[in-house]
């Protein structure tokens, strides 16, 4: 009877430890989800300020090969 309860009990620690990792892991992935969406919004601007620039620099005439280049992607969080 003894060995039963305990076997219970041993199961429902499991039950909440492993609640406790999912909560923490959810927790992990809101916060880079929100950093992640940061990264791509300041990525869509600098891009928006890149054509911008660019066509500034079409119409001064000057050189492709002098243009700024593309800003990168960023990657994404883990």
């Amino acid at each position: 009877l003894e060995q039963v309860e305990q076997e219970k009990q041993g199961k429902e620690a499991e039950k909440d430890k492993w609640k406790a990792l999912q909560v923490a892991k959810r927790s992990e992935k809101a916060s880079i989800k929100v950093e992640w969406q940061k990264l791509q919004e300041k990525h869509a601007k600098d891009v928006v300020n890149w054509v911008a620039a660019c066509k500034e620099l079409a119409n001064k005439n000057v050189l492709k090969k002098d243009w700024p280049k593309k800003p990168v992607r960023p990657l994404k969080p883990k």
